[in-house]
């Protein structure tokens, strides 16, 4: 079961755009009342558009953050505790546990491709031994296109290695960068009319 504190955890990202939005509802408030003040009609109807586009905008983050924090309890109620080692990253989290499953995976893949590359090494010394009779034969001789196979594994094993580091560093990057910098970035770009007009433009 996920704690608040995971869940606390988990809003860090949506501080900032809660912020633009909280800003925004203060704007468009101050906005509304000074038009009305003013009996400006132009700033009462840009109060009222930045406040429907707040609440808008308040819809989407908490929609996000309900089915992020949704997924998040599910996935938790779904893996067992003790399915495979996570050092590195929290488990209790989608990214996190993409993360732990892509670490696990990329340890298996390791374990086996040193267990083939063994087997290559002494393949190979199998393939090159001969018996010199009276007559030079090579009793391993046949094992050669078996090195030729495990060779291609081997190739296709350390590609996917070295896919699985790239998932890994992209999951990262969008744990901590796209969460945290281009969805309040994106929300600050879509609160205020005037900006999202020069920005289409």
């Amino acid at each position: 079961m996920v704690l608040l504190d995971d869940i606390i955890s988990q809003g860090e990202p949506y501080l900032a755009a809660t912020t633009a939005i909280v800003i925004m509802i203060m704007l468009s408030g101050i906005s509304i009342g000074i038009g009305k003040a003013l009996q400006n009609k132009k700033l009462t109807i840009w109060g009222k558009e930045e406040l429907l586009q707040a609440i808008i905008n308040s819809a989407l983050i908490g929609g996000l953050f309900l089915l992020i924090t949704t997924l998040n309890t599910a996935l938790t109620g779904l893996v067992p505790e003790n399915n495979f080692t996570c050092l590195f990253y929290n488990k209790n989290t989608i990214i996190g546990f993409s993360q732990c499953y892509l670490y696990n995976l990329s340890l298996n893949v390791s374990e086996l491709a040193s267990i083939l590359f063994s087997a290559n090494a002494i393949i190979s010394f199998l393939s090159s031994l001969s018996f010199n009779f009276i007559i030079t034969f090579n009793p391993f001789n046949a094992l050669i296109p078996i090195i030729n196979v495990i060779s291609k594994i081997l190739e296709l094993l350390y590609f996917l290695l070295f896919s699985i580091y790239i998932q890994i560093n992209l999951l990262y990057a969008i744990d901590a960068l796209m969460l945290s910098t281009f969805l309040p970035l994106g929300l600050i770009l879509r609160c205020f009319l005037q900006l999202e007009n020069s920005v289409r433009c």
